[in-house]
């Protein structure tokens, strides 16, 4: 009988079966996550899934069938925590490198990665961005390299958290491991530059439909902040279960939860100015039923997965599409009825604008680019954009129509 490691491919499928069966156990594969699958087994993949699709299987399932360690870039400490969680639940051994590992749980962290004992590691991108870690990791020759929550990418490497951008650079200090670039959200241009960004311009695409029947969505006219803010404490009142209330700004976050606590509800706060510690208090506290209400800014949800969240509002009107679908995807992953509702007041649409305008090229940048064109000559607008170290998008934001 030939063997696999006699050099006989198995059939696509039964290698498919095979490498979920270590996560999955008994249960089947379901078709967007076999396609997934099958599509990183023989190239660089972006795959973009509903939320709760299985992401974590997927990349878990990916890690064995191309028979190496994995490392996999998770944005937040709060996210980390949870997928770490979700891997050792399937007996396979995973760790988080972050800021708050203290040197010798570091080493003893990397050590484990080189020696095969942690067959997965999960770290930031700023991690990535080290040297001294990258040279530690690829000693280990990971096979694969994950990005989660790969809309980070295009959202916040252009100025939010630049180390996005050094990923491409990362994954050939690394030895070039195959790279699975997952998300819930990316448009067809968004999915372009993710692509062009991670250095994976000819990755499969694997795209299955993110409707979410379950989740009824509303928009609630406004015209006034205190007619809006009033309106969002009724619906809160109004709705039974878990929820969400997104704002768009710290103090927003603050003072409506201080508004929801006045009218009785346990309502906490949730925002990237707040200590970690109290930011985990409050993710905690919610994921177990001991807080109600969570008022915050696009900071939280992120990977996420309370299944029972029964409502979702926007007390402001979100940045973009992607945003907002990323936001209202968080209710009813349980599949039952959940609802979204928007409050919009037409003056919000001046705050989306002021939080776009950050993301502008700045002079130096733009001084930058002129003198590639000067020294260069005519250059196609990616490379323009690379040598500025912009995003694509961004550069084309900042040239006359």
């Amino acid at each position: 009988m030939l063997r696999p490691e006699d050099g006989y491919r198995l059939p696509v499928e039964q290698e498919l079966r095979d490498a979920a069966r270590r996560v999955l156990g008994d249960a089947e594969l379901r078709a967007d996550q076999a396609a997934a699958l099958a599509a990183v087994r023989d190239a660089d993949a972006l795959v973009v899934l509903a939320p709760a699709a299985g992401k974590t299987a997927v990349y878990a399932a990916a890690s064995g069938l191309l028979g190496g360690p994995t490392v996999v870039v998770s944005p937040t400490l709060s996210l980390q925590r949870d997928q770490v969680a979700a891997l050792r639940g399937t007996g396979l051994t995973a760790a988080a490198l972050n800021s708050r590992i203290g040197g010798r749980r570091r080493r003893q962290i990397l050590a484990d990665f080189q020696a095969g004992r942690c067959e997965f590691l999960l770290a930031a991108a700023e991690q990535l961005a080290r040297a001294d870690i990258v040279e530690v990791l690829a000693t280990a020759g990971p096979a694969l390299l994950v990005v989660d929550e790969a809309h980070c990418v295009y959202d916040w490497g252009p100025d939010f958290r630049p180390d996005y951008l050094g990923l491409a650079a990362a994954v050939r200090a690394l030895g070039r491991p195959r790279v699975l670039a997952m998300t819930a959200t990316a448009s067809a241009p968004a999915r372009e530059e993710i692509c062009e960004l991670l250095g994976i311009p000819q990755a499969a695409l694997v795209v299955r439909g993110v409707g979410r029947p379950n989740i009824h969505l509303a928009v609630r006219l406004q015209h006034d902040a205190a007619a809006s803010w009033k309106a969002v404490g009724e619906a809160v009142a109004e709705h039974e279960g878990s929820g969400i209330v997104y704002v768009t700004s710290r103090r927003h976050a603050e003072d409506l939860a201080a508004r929801l606590r006045e009218q009785g509800e346990s309502a906490g706060t949730y925002h990237g100015r707040m200590r970690a510690a109290d930011r985990d208090r409050i993710q905690d506290a919610f994921l177990t039923g001991g807080c109600r209400v969570v008022v915050a800014t696009s900071a939280f949800g992120m990977g996420i997965d309370k299944p029972d969240v029964r409502f979702v509002l926007h007390a402001d009107t979100p940045p973009t599409m992607e945003a907002y679908h990323q936001e209202v995807g968080r209710g009813g992953r349980d599949g039952e009825p959940a609802d979204a509702v928007l409050f919009h007041r037409p003056g919000d649409l001046a705050t989306p604008a002021l939080f776009a305008s950050g993301a502008d090229a700045d002079a130096g940048a733009l001084a930058a680019a002129l003198t590639a064109l000067r020294e260069r000559g005519a250059l196609p607008v990616a490379e323009v954009a690379a040598a500025a170290g912009l995003a694509r998008t961004v550069l084309t934001r900042a040239a006359p129509a």
